[in-house]
């Protein structure tokens, strides 16, 4: 009896995150997606064993060896390529705090950000969302006589699964074995640029781009005052000559300095030199603060189009500065269309950006 106990546990465990070692080319998949089990976040992504005979480079799922598999340790093609599962608490990213990229160990495809990663207690590293979904396969796995959502890569690398028990925002848990991942922090990581942008208030600038693709993350701050520190009740005074900014942390592969650039300009009024709509005062003027010559470059190329789009009749006062030190805003002002969402609606529906973007670029 101990040992049928023993037993229904680890099956039980096992579970939570693997798939069994179901072989990856020879998985018999229900192609009913019905059950009241599968994570309807996932519905529509979910594809079955008989349709998922390519990734979306061509490569086969069919079991066979990719060229990136030699230099696999034995226990990652057993993962990776067989649907293996490698031994809970075991994965020394369960203790990674630093910032940074978990990409697929063998194809190297970007996977999750640390931001998303979160302590499951469910033995293996855990995620609330993937960095896009172009990078992941989500397919129905109905091994151990439940049905589960198979987590791949884009090349077809087993990764874990992904169920609909995990915490806010977006409720999913992507629990992943460690040996399919491997971790670049962002220090090491040449994809992983920023941009610094002040578009007046900060809370509408952090919503704006937040959800942009390739956006990592979006920071609200301080930036272009004499003094050497910065909080909101000085700047906001209009005396310390910062200005409220964003610092928009993203993979240069995913999106462009250009595209950043060309988007920020169509959240803002450029020929404001007062401040922006509601906001008056010189800490919400508009500026682009370059890192580099490139950028410099980039962001002169964004706003000579934009004069010659001729879609203001007022002369562009936007500035082009060199970037300096960026003073992070105080807690409660860093995702706060978020943590204060019926303020900051409030707020925002009462500022005319909306009405003035609306009737500026909507054709």
């Amino acid at each position: 009896m101990k040992f049928h106990y023993i037993l229904l546990l680890l099956v039980l465990f096992i579970s939570a995150c693997t798939s069994g070692g179901v072989n990856l080319a020879n998985n018999s998949l229900n192609d009913s997606l019905n059950g009241s089990d599968v994570n309807s976040n996932f519905k529509s992504k979910i594809v079955s064993s008989k349709d998922l005979t390519k990734t979306s480079s061509g490569s086969l799922v069919d079991g066979s060896n990719p060229s990136w598999a030699d230099d696999l340790s034995d226990e990652q093609k057993d993962v990776l390529l067989s649907c293996g599962t490698e031994k809970p608490f075991s994965s020394d990213l369960l203790h990674e705090k630093r910032e940074g990229t978990y990409v697929a160990a063998g194809s190297k495809t970007p996977l999750f950000r640390s931001e998303t990663k979160f302590d499951s207690g469910s033995g293996w590293p855990s995620f609330t969302k993937p960095i896009n979904n172009d990078n992941i396969i989500y397919r129905e796995d109905t091994s151990l006589g439940m049905k589960r959502i198979e987590v791949l890569s884009k090349e077809g690398e087993h990764l874990g699964h992904v169920f609909d028990d995990g915490p806010g925002p977006t409720g999913d848990r992507f629990c992943i074995n460690g040996v399919a991942l491997e971790f670049i922090p962002d220090d090491a990581n040449p994809d992983v640029k920023e941009a610094i942008f002040a578009g007046g208030c900060f809370w509408c600038m952090e919503a704006a781009f937040e959800d942009m693709n390739g956006v990592i993350s979006v920071e609200s701050g301080y930036i272009g005052g004499t003094k050497q520190t910065a909080n909101y009740k000085t700047v906001s005074s209009g005396t310390s000559g910062h200005y409220e900014a964003i610092k928009i942390k993203y993979y240069e592969s995913l999106v462009s300095y250009k595209e950043l650039a060309d988007f920020f300009l169509q959240q803002i009024d450029p020929t404001d030199d007062g401040g922006q709509f509601v906001d008056r005062g010189s800490q919400y003027r508009t500026a682009i603060f370059y890192a580099s010559d490139e950028q410099k470059s980039v962001a002169e190329e964004s706003l000579k189009e934009l004069e010659e789009s001729q879609k203001f009749s007022e002369p562009i006062v936007t500035k082009i500065i060199p970037a300096s030190n960026f003073y992070l805003a105080e807690d409660y002002h860093q995702d706060y269309y978020k943590k204060s969402s019926a303020s900051y609606q409030a707020y925002a529906d009462n500022t005319g950006r909306k009405e003035f973007l609306k009737d500026t670029w909507d054709d």
